[in-house]
């Protein structure tokens, strides 16, 4: 469970991306990198994007929630899963 969610707070959430950046019409302007958001994404979570490169209303505050729940989630399946092995669960 704690993996699934760490695993989408990421990369479910990279898709969701694609998906909306393919059905978005850029006629007029330059389609934002979605390497560059991701990437960005962890370097410098509390940049704030020129508006060339928001992809969407809000998009940084979703990034942070995501960023928070992936960076909660890696201790919390290490505390689990040595918790388990100790008390013989696995």
């Amino acid at each position: 469970m704690l993996f699934f969610l760490w695993l989408q707070s990421i990369f479910g959430y990279l898709s969701v991306t694609i998906i909306f950046k393919w059905c978005t019409d850029w006629t007029g302007r330059n389609a934002p990198s979605l390497l560059d958001m991701l990437i960005n994404m962890f370097v410098s979570p509390f940049k704030v994007l020129p508006p060339e490169d928001v992809l969407y209303d809000g998009q940084t505050t979703v990034q942070m929630v995501l960023l928070f729940l992936a960076l909660i989630c890696v201790p919390w399946m290490l505390l689990v899963r040595s918790s388990r092995t100790q008390c013989g669960w696995m």
